[in-house]
């Protein structure tokens, strides 16, 4: 009689679940500020896409994201402190 030999199997583990949650608060409590592309309206109701959104505590554009309009050209002036590259 032969002797028996034993070889071990790997229990199969199930690939774990991606975690699918949306950030509702931010640690401060308040509610979670907005991240990628906005879209901007000024007083006319013209709208203008930026790649985020304004600071909120700007003292120049006082966070609308644009200081105001060009008299002659009637474009709008978008703040350089909140978006230094444009």
């Amino acid at each position: 009689m032969e002797p028996l030999q034993y070889t071990p199997v790997a229990p199969k583990q199930a690939p774990a679940a991606q975690p699918t949650y949306e950030l509702v608060k931010d640690v401060s409590g308040k509610p979670a500020v907005k991240r990628g592309p906005t879209i901007l309206k000024d007083s006319k109701g013209r709208e203008f896409k930026v790649p985020y959104a304004p600071k909120t505590n700007c003292k120049r554009c006082m966070g609308r994201g644009f200081v105001g309009l060009d008299a002659k050209t009637d474009q709008i002036l978008i703040c350089r402190k909140c978006y230094p590259m444009m």
